[in-house]
């Protein structure tokens, strides 16, 4: 009856037309790249040119404590203080040198890492800038002449130098805070080497 008034056929071409239509729908969809979401590119935040953390500055209370001021500055640091008295007693004596106790100025319920060498100028500066953690640093004098422990709490870079804020619990009962070149903080031929720097302070979970 359709084919009477011509509808048969109208119909068959509607429904190629579809299939035409739908096909080249889909050829073209197969052609577009896929479509992935962009997202916004990272943007690093640039470390400050200077920044200082606030170490409290206490001075050795005996001739070999420097490690146990450097010990109770880092540790008071991060909201508890261990006198050095406390430290110099656990160690076995109060007269230990300040090159053999350096091990047990941070284990009152903290950790750190360490590196037999100065941390790099990169390495110094995310500490202190990204972790907001002052470094305990220190020295070999040369020709055996002991060594001698320092807390790292900030860093100024200038136009012309790297410069490190030092806390150095000496002079004796008086103590000392400055800034050093970089350079003098890694060595200084004829007087010292770099020992050690404990870094990624921290208190135990």
């Amino acid at each position: 009856m359709l084919d009477a008034f011509g509808l048969g056929d109208a119909r068959i071409h509607e429904r190629r037309l579809a299939r035409c239509l739908g096909l080249a729908v889909l050829g073209l969809w197969l052609l577009l790249p896929a479509c992935e979401p962009k997202l916004p590119p990272k943007i690093a935040t640039p470390i400050p040119d200077t920044v200082l953390l606030h170490v409290e500055l206490h001075a050795q209370e005996a001739t070999q404590w420097c490690w146990a001021a450097t010990g109770e500055m880092m540790m008071l640091y991060l909201g508890h203080e261990v006198h050095q008295c406390t430290q110099a007693t656990d160690q076995g004596g109060n007269q230990c040198p300040c090159n053999a106790c350096q091990n047990g100025a941070l284990r009152y319920g903290f950790s750190s890492s360490w590196k037999p060498a100065a941390l790099t100028w990169s390495e110094l500066r995310e500490q202190v800038a990204v972790h907001s953690t002052p470094v305990g640093f220190a020295w070999l004098y040369d020709g055996g002449g002991g060594g001698h422990m320092m807390v790292a709490k900030g860093y100024a870079t200038t136009a012309t130098s790297n410069l490190v804020s030092v806390v150095n619990p000496l002079p004796f009962c008086e103590g000392d805070t400055s800034f050093i070149d970089y350079e003098i903080y890694r060595e200084l031929p004829g007087e010292y080497t770099h020992w050690r720097d404990y870094y990624d302070l921290a208190v135990d979970p």
